[in-house]
Parts: C-alpha cells; structure tokens; sequence
C-alpha cells in the first residue's frame, strides 16, 4: 500500500508509557522470541522486523531480552552455536519500569543504551525505543 494510503489507527490513550510504545503486547503487535527457539529464529525475527532486540516471552511473561549483541558474542567463533536456544544467550536481568513511571525516567535508561522494558508485576506491555520516543515528541509539538 503506498504510504498515501496507509492506514491509520488510533488506539484510546491512556496517559501514561503505553501510549509511547508502538508495538504493545496487548494488541499482539509485539515480536517476540520464546527461550526455546533458536538464534536463528531470533536472528530471523529481528531481521524481518529490522529491530535489534527482541523481548524473550513465555505465556506473556518476560523472562529477558536477547539482542544483537548477545547474538553476535555467542556465534562470532561458531556459526553452528546459531542452533543453540535463545536461553543461552539471553539477558536474564533486565530492568523494567511500570507504565505510570516519567519519561525522565524513560531517557535515562535510553541514554545507557537500554531498550525501556514497559511492565507491571508480571504483565508485560511492551518496548519504547528511542525511535518510539523520538515518535511521542514529535506528536506532542503537532
């Protein structure tokens, strides 16, 4: 569809950091990765997404988050490690913030290099990137 014709959703606000991330959970937007798949099927997934990290589910729960780097240290002197589960290169202790926290907050954990892993207890929302701030700014100047 050209992009004059895309379609344009607009989805209820609800005034907090839901309302940033553009690939919610709730919505089944999000790509995501089990810790029995494969690398190749994470490095698949973030290549047909174009995304660099992919959040690691089980039954909606977040267990991690496994990007190209984890990616890249595990397979770099073994292309064969691609086979191995996304458990044995995942980040198991990651940090989220809960959908009421501030978007200093949000740009704190940006600045460190971090994706913002958006959850409550154990009911994840999903991720804000920079690109998904960058977004949220420059519909607030509009």
């Amino acid at each position: 569809m050209p992009v004059s014709q895309t379609k344009v959703t607009t989805r209820p606000r609800l005034g907090d950091l839901r309302d940033l991330i553009s690939r919610r959970f709730d919505e089944g937007a999000v790509i995501s990765v089990g810790p029995d798949d494969t690398l190749t099927t994470a490095f698949q997934r973030m290549r047909g997404a174009e995304v660099s990290q992919l959040p690691v589910l089980r039954e909606g729960k977040l267990l991690g988050i496994v990007d190209e780097s984890d990616l890249l240290m595990r397979v770099h002197d073994d292309p064969k490690v691609f086979a191995t589960t996304v458990a044995h290169a995942m980040t198991r202790q990651v940090e989220t913030v809960k959908p009421d926290a501030s978007l200093a907050t949000v740009q704190s954990i940006l600045e460190r290099g971090l994706v913002v892993l958006v959850a409550d207890g154990e009911r994840f929302y999903g991720m804000i990137t920079r690109f998904d701030l960058l977004n949220h700014l420059r519909r607030s100047l509009a």
